[in-house]
């Protein structure tokens, strides 16, 4: 909880700080902005600070900052520290700037910026990057909404077309074209500033839940510094592209120049353009806790971990006897156990590298559990996967009770999965 707090306290620190940092480097005037000097009621229409500021919290954020952190929590509190650094000395730069070069070139699309400074070959490959990366981010962000909606209409017992999920692309896709052909501040402006105090207010919920939760605890990063993904995928890349909303996005300056056409003054810009992604790093970071249950983790120790490798290894030798003395059959859950060190021993994790050269004879299990006091980095995930070729010995066992007429049942007795 107290890295959570801590990585929290940086972020909000990050935009006074760093932020200011950044605004002085661009130096904002007091130039006429496009939306005072060309004005055209559509594009170019001066809105208040307020109001740029959830629009373009919602243009950079939606599902992205939700559902992103909450794939990215799968390496564990780790994740904290790639959104916190990330958003203030990456993500927030990185939207400030395409903000404000789009200000300074009146309004012009990051393609047409590209253009301007790195010639025509360069704007025609950010024009088609631009298109497909909109194409892929646009059909996200119409099934995922649609999705959900389907999801929450089914759970409260709405039927027919409520519960269609092509009425609801149909709806959101009619949506975005009207918000294309009508003047921004028409449709956009009035329907996103709603839409983005309920992505905050949810934010605040979650947090909320968290805190007054008392059965509820963050893992420390200090503790878990390192991988904790079930599937033992590296934090390096994996993790960095997972969590794009809400560390950097180069989606975000395909969406900068909406709201760049709407500024009054450019002194608006830290707040709205470094503000906004700031913000949505808050919102990536909140997100990110729920997932981090210690119980989805469930051995972070050597104490813990060789406890239940015992019981596993005294379950298999049970089962053992058992289908010897009723079946006259040998099973492999001595060779199972067996796996269990071997394969611990051939592991990549450092932890276990120092237990290579000890003798693993029939009592390695103790052994360790005497030796190894230091805390392992997340060896259940390696554990566990070998002991899958223990669980499968234990249902062929039962198999083999069961077609001898045996009771599969008694056989699996306190032995369970």
């Amino acid at each position: 909880m107290i890295s959570f707090l801590l990585c929290l306290a940086i972020l909000v620190g990050g935009y006074f700080v760093y932020g200011k940092i950044v605004d002085n480097t661009f130096g904002p005037d007091d130039r006429e902005t496009p939306a005072v000097r060309i004005n055209d009621g559509v594009d170019y229409v001066v809105m208040p600070q307020w109001k740029l500021f959830l629009v373009q919290l919602l243009n950079i954020a939606g599902l992205g900052p939700i559902f992103g952190a909450m794939q990215g929590a799968l390496w564990g509190p780790v994740v904290f520290l790639w959104i916190t650094f990330g958003t203030i000395f990456a993500g927030g730069v990185h939207d400030y700037f395409s903000g404000m070069m789009s200000e300074r070139n009146d309004g012009a699309s990051i393609a047409e910026i590209t253009g301007k400074y790195l010639g025509p070959v360069m704007q025609n490959v950010m024009r088609v990057f631009s298109v497909v990366l909109l194409i892929m981010v646009g059909t996200v962000f119409a099934v995922g909404p649609a999705g959900l909606i389907v999801e929450l209409c089914s759970q409260s017992g709405a039927s027919g077309v409520m519960t269609s999920l092509l009425f609801w692309l149909v709806i959101i896709l009619t949506y975005y074209f009207i918000a294309t052909f009508i003047s921004i501040d028409a449709v956009i402006g009035k329907i996103y500033p709603v839409f983005g105090i309920c992505l905050i207010i949810m934010a605040i919920g979650v947090i909320f839940g968290i805190f007054t939760n008392p059965a509820y605890t963050i893992p420390e990063i200090w503790d878990h510094f390192g991988s904790m993904h079930p599937s033992g995928t590296p934090i390096w890349s994996f993790m960095f592209i997972t969590v794009a909303c809400g560390a950097i996005s180069g989606f975000h300056s395909t969406q900068s120049p909406l709201m760049a056409r709407c500024m009054k003054s450019e002194k608006q810009g830290h707040f709205v353009f470094y503000g906004a992604m700031v913000c949505e790093g808050v919102i990536a970071l909140i997100w990110a806790a729920p997932p981090l249950q210690p119980s989805r983790y469930p051995f972070t120790t050597a104490k813990t971990a060789c406890r239940a490798v015992r019981q596993a290894a005294f379950a298999c030798a049970e089962k053992q006897r058992i289908a010897a003395k009723r079946t006259g059959m040998q099973t492999r859950c001595t060779k199972i156990c067996k796996k269990v060190w071997q394969g611990a021993l051939k592991t990549k994790n450092r932890p276990l590298k120092r237990f290579r050269k000890r003798s693993f004879a029939e009592d390695t299990l103790k052994n360790i559990c005497r030796d190894s006091r230091e805390r392992l980095t997340y060896i259940v995930f390696d554990i566990r996967a070998i002991l899958e070729g223990y669980y499968q010995t234990y249902e062929d066992c039962v198999n083999i009770g069961l077609r001898n007429g045996r009771d599969g049942a008694e056989w699996g007795s306190g032995h369970g999965r």
